[in-house]
């Protein structure tokens, strides 16, 4: 960073700083409380001899005084102090002498407890002295201010005039600001430029720990900059790797959007040139379209943390369209639904690389992690934000299913994680609902999805549960939900009575009516097998279809994956 450049745009006065002034060095100063607030900024130094000074204070001011009416009690002193910090005054300087030849321990007591910066100045000073110090100091530092912010404007537009794009802006507003600059783009991708006091890999390193920082070590100051056509909403982001961010950022950052639009209006395809969303990157890689070659080159590991080692690709996709509603209104809560989401996951500066740019093709993203044990409570966590804005935008939380590939370590890996992803996601979709798909497991599930369509196996679990199913649906019993958890829980009538939170003999209940219906002993092991196959595969049967399938009257089956979108 450019230390002076940062100061002269800053024109700030700190208490801080007017201790070191000569004139209010002269009287020895000490602090007896809030050390830890000398950085308040002081607006301007007010000379007082008064007890009640709310009136005159409007805030930011360094008060002197030789304490004529402060009084000794502590309940007044604490009022006193209180009002003060109220007021945001940015310190109190009291000067012993003939008044005063101590500084009353009950003011010290209170400014300790309210934090007020409290002053004690044990040797002779002039006030109009340190007065007129401060006052000249200000309007210097917000003469300088306003001169590098006029500079810092020119700047730009003498960048633009020679034909600057959006990087090439970003370049000199880091350069003239000594700080790097990111232009971050809701839809997924980032822009940013570097001054010459830093390389590009400590830009880089930088945003790294901003964005995935949870201590607040490195501060920042953002603009939100809205979209125009053919470009994405986004904001830009200028950062501080030395300690708060300055007061004449914000003007800085206005001033660069404004120019960055300007920019884009003149080339209305640099955007889509120079830089595809990133959700636009992962689908192409998935597709074939770009190799693992483009995603280094198009800086993709930017957006996930630097202490990543390995990635697990992850596949969203919509699930079956609600009746009734129209596809522009889904299609609108779509959107909705991907705006909570980037802003959730920002919130929490989650190690997520995402794009969700499309609306009828799958959602990636790429979840980064250390080690593989991260991987599912990533996961868990990932699908939790996602249902949770499903259910706040289309009412349903299971609006988005999400199937997570196994972890990789390079970018070809990732890409053919996505695409294991993609091949387990129809029977996510037409499959028992779970929160996240593990598509890195062979399970039975996959072996079900696979048997769906054979007719061996239809008229196998038709036989086995269908009866269930017509004596649930004709007097409205739910034996058939009864026994698929009383085959998850293996058997156990205790685990199934507490699964389904009802009495034990209620459950015996169930159990002796399923028996009965069904014309087996759920005792016996060969039974409990052929129901679970039975059962497991029935998810994936619409028993409509089959039953016309096993009369042999109707053209066989459609899955549920067929009628999802």
């Amino acid at each position: 960073m450019v230390e002076g450049v940062a100061a002269a745009m800053e024109g700030v006065m700190t208490l801080k700083d007017a201790l070191t002034l000569p004139e209010l060095a002269r009287g020895s100063p000490r602090v007896l409380s809030g050390e830890a607030n000398l950085a308040n900024e002081i607006r301007w130094a007010h000379v007082v001899e008064g007890r009640y000074l709310a009136s005159l204070i409007h805030g930011g001011e360094l008060l002197l005084t030789q304490g004529m009416s402060l009084g000794c009690a502590e309940a007044e002193l604490e009022s006193f102090s209180n009002e003060l910090v109220e007021r945001r005054v940015a310190g109190l300087v009291i000067e012993l002498g003939p008044v005063l030849k101590v500084t009353p321990p009950g003011l010290i007591k209170a400014c300790l407890r309210s934090g007020l910066p409290l002053v004690e100045l044990s040797a002779p000073v002039r006030f109009v002295d340190i007065t007129q110090a401060i006052h000249t100091a200000i309007v210097h530092r917000d003469y300088a201010a306003t001169r590098r912010t006029l500079a810092f404007q020119e700047a730009l537009t003498a960048s633009l005039a020679r034909g600057a794009g959006r990087r090439e802006l970003l370049m000199t507003a880091a350069e003239e600001l000594g700080r790097p600059v990111f232009l971050e783009h809701d839809g997924g991708g980032i822009d940013y430029g570097f001054p010459s006091s830093c390389t590009e890999r400590d830009a880089r390193c930088a945003w790294q720990t901003y964005t995935h920082q949870s201590d607040g070590e490195i501060t920042a100051t953002e603009v939100e900059v809205g979209a125009r056509d053919g470009f994405p909403a986004g904001r830009l982001v200028v950062l501080d790797t030395t300690g708060s961010p300055l007061r004449s950022d914000p003007v800085a950052l206005k001033a660069l959007a404004t120019h960055i639009g300007i920019a884009d209006s003149r080339s209305p395809h640099e955007h889509s040139l120079q830089r595809p969303s990133d959700g636009g990157i992962l689908a192409a890689l998935v597709d074939g379209r770009l190799d693992a070659t483009d995603a280094l080159e198009f800086d993709l590991s930017l957006q996930l943390s630097s202490e990543a080692s390995l990635g697990v690709p992850v596949v969203i996709r919509r699930g079956r369209r609600s009746q009734g509603h129209p596809v522009a209104e889904e299609d609108r809560a779509w959107r909705s639904l991907w705006h909570d989401v980037i802003g959730e996951l920002r919130r929490r500066r989650t190690n997520v690389l995402i794009g969700p740019d499309r609306l009828t093709a799958p959602t990636y993203a790429v979840l980064g992690m250390r080690s593989r044990d991260e991987r599912a409570p990533a996961a868990e966590e990932f699908a939790k934000i996602i249902a949770a804005a499903a259910k706040r935008r289309m009412g349903d939380a299971e609006a988005a299913v999400v199937c997570v590939g196994p972890p990789a370590y390079t970018w070809d890996g990732i890409i053919s994680g996505f695409r294991t992803a993609l091949d387990a996601m129809p029977r996510a979709l037409s499959g028992p609902v779970k929160l996240w798909h593990d598509a890195s497991l062979l399970d039975l599930e996959h072996l079900f999805w696979v048997v769906r369509d054979h007719p061996e196996y239809v008229r196998f679990a038709h036989h086995r549960v269908s009866a269930l199913r017509v004596h649930d649906a004709t007097n409205n019993t739910q034996l058939f939900e009864t026994l698929r958890e009383f085959l998850r829980c293996g058997g156990h009538k205790s685990a199934t009575a507490r699964a389904l939170n009802i009495e034990r003999q209620s459950l015996y209940y169930r159990i002796s009516r399923i028996e009965s219906v069904l014309g087996v002993d759920l005792a016996d092991p060969e039974t409990l097998l052929g129901l679970n196959i039975a059962v497991r595969v029935a998810a994936y049967i619409d028993y409509s279809e089959a039953e016309k399938f096993v009369a042999g009257s109707g053209p066989g089956l459609r899955n549920r994956a067929a009628r999802a979108r």
